[in-house]
């Protein structure tokens, strides 16, 4: 059985604040039993140090080649497909587990680039986190010890995905239409909430439930990059309508305009 398939090239393992070196070494060893090869560490590098060398031995060219980053959103910004861990159902989030979520995860790797988030070791993803993703997982285990470690969560998700992969045969593809990554949805979901608070739609009263809301929206499935266009084209002809820069037009008008005139800037 061979995982050398390129969507694995697509798939990356962010994890989230590692509190320690040897957890980061355990995970890139697990990776590479299982053909994923990018890692990115958000928060402290431990990539240089002593014990994450040891327990990576024979996953150096994943360690090598491995990102560190800042914040969130240098982790994901290029992802059209974010994947939350926890180890319990949260947030009003359905959960399913690595076996049954494998064959979408792979088949999403073929439209874009999709991002598998581990939390921190002791609060695991924040609520924040888990909105931004498409997709929530949780491993199933016994109800005396319901955490797992940080690099064998890992290795449960890399291994149903290396056992799912030879029978969807998934390859790269954009057959499909291009997805928005997670950048263009940010960018999209602040100028719909920027739009809500223009138009009085959004109080202090409705902030929290409009907010979720509009971030579910987004999240429950990958848009493709063609349907933001028209999001953000009514958006923005919203608020020019808001600031007296734009009148309405005639039907004639609207059915001459093109919805690409006003896309993701």
């Amino acid at each position: 059985m061979s995982s050398e398939n390129s969507v694995f090239d697509r798939i990356r393992v962010v994890l989230v604040e590692p509190k320690g070196p040897r957890n980061v070494g355990s995970t890139a060893r697990a990776m590479k039993n299982f053909g994923l090869r990018d890692l990115r560490l958000l928060g402290k590098s431990w990539l240089e140090h002593d014990e994450c060398r040891e327990m990576g031995v024979g996953a150096h060219d994943v360690l090598e080649s491995a990102t560190v980053v800042s914040t969130f959103d240098d982790a994901v910004s290029d992802c059209s497909f974010l994947v939350g861990t926890t180890a319990r159902e949260r947030h009003r989030r359905p959960t399913a587990t690595p076996r049954a979520a494998a064959p979408r995860i792979l088949q999403e790797a073929g439209r874009g680039k999709v991002a598998l988030l581990f939390g921190r070791e002791d609060f695991g993803l924040f609520a924040e986190e888990l909105t931004r993703c498409q997709m929530v997982i949780s491993a199933e285990t016994s109800a005396h010890r319901t955490s797992l470690n940080l690099s064998q969560a890992v290795m449960v998700v890399a291994y149903e995905l290396f056992q799912a992969a030879p029978e969807l045969s998934v390859s790269a593809s954009t057959a499909l239409g291009s997805v928005a990554d997670d950048e263009t949805l940010q960018r999209l979901y602040g100028e719909l909430i920027a739009c809500c608070e223009n138009t009085g739609y959004l109080h202090d009263g409705s902030r929290q439930a409009i907010e979720g809301s509009m971030a579910r929206l987004l999240r429950t499935a990958p848009i493709q990059t063609r349907d933001t266009r028209h999001i953000f084209g009514l958006v923005r002809r919203i608020q020019k309508l808001i600031d007296g820069r734009a009148l309405l037009p005639r039907p004639r008008d609207e059915a001459a305009s093109t919805p690409d005139e006003e896309g993701p800037s």
